[in-house]
C-alpha cells in the first residue's frame, strides 16, 4: 500500500504541474515565466529552511532533511499561483470555450477547476505524511512556503518586467 501512495503522491505532483501549465498557457501565456519561477522559487525556499533546520524524518528510509516538505511546498505554490492566474475567471470560459449564456456551467467549471487543483495538493501533503515521509509540521510549513513564494509575483510581473 505504501508502494502505491509513494507513485500516487509522484504522479499527483506532476499531473497537477502540467494541468496547470498548460492552464496557465492557454489563459495567458505572458504567465508561464512567473509560474516556472514561482516553482523555482518555491524550491529554493524550501531546501534552504531544510539545510537551515536539519530536522531527521520520521522514517529513516528517507534521505534528506524533514523540515519543510518541499513537495506540499511546490505543491501548494501551484495551488497559489493558479488562483493568482484565473482571479478573472473569464480567460478560464474561454479556455474551457463556455458561452455567456451558460452562466452556471460557467461557474461550476471555475469551481470545479480550483476543486480538483486544491484537491490534488491537499492530496500531495497527506501522503507526504502518510507515508512517513513528513511530519504533519512540516506540511503545514511546506503550505507557508508555497503562499510565500507566490507573493513577490502578486507584486511584481515578471514576464513584461513591471510592477502591478
Amino acid at each position: 500500500m505504501l508502494g502505491i501512495a509513494y507513485v500516487l503522491d509522484s504522479y499527483l505532483i506532476w499531473s497537477t504541474v502540467l494541468l496547470v501549465l498548460y492552464l496557465t498557457y492557454r489563459i495567458n501565456k505572458d504567465k508561464i515565466l512567473d509560474f516556472l519561477l514561482s516553482i523555482g522559487l518555491a524550491l529554493v525556499l524550501s531546501e534552504g529552511l531544510k539545510y537551515l533546520f536539519n530536522q531527521p524524518r520520521p522514517d529513516a528510509t528517507f534521505e534528506g532533511s524533514s523540515f519543510p516538505s518541499t513537495h506540499s511546498s511546490v505543491a501548494f505554490a501551484v495551488f497559489f499561483f493558479y488562483l493568482l492566474c484565473v482571479r478573472n475567471p473569464r480567460y478560464l470560459y474561454k479556455v474551457l470555450k463556455i458561452g455567456e449564456d451558460k452562466l452556471s456551467d460557467r461557474r461550476f467549471a471555475f469551481s470545479m477547476s480550483v476543486f480538483v487543483v486544491l484537491l490534488s495538493a491537499v492530496l500531495v501533503a497527506l501522503l507526504r505524511v502518510y507515508i512517513s515521509a513528513h511530519y504533519l509540521t512540516d506540511v503545514i510549513a511546506g503550505i507557508f512556503v508555497g503562499f510565500i513564494a507566490i507573493i513577490p509575483f502578486l507584486f511584481y510581473d515578471v514576464s513584461s518586467r513591471r510592477v502591478k
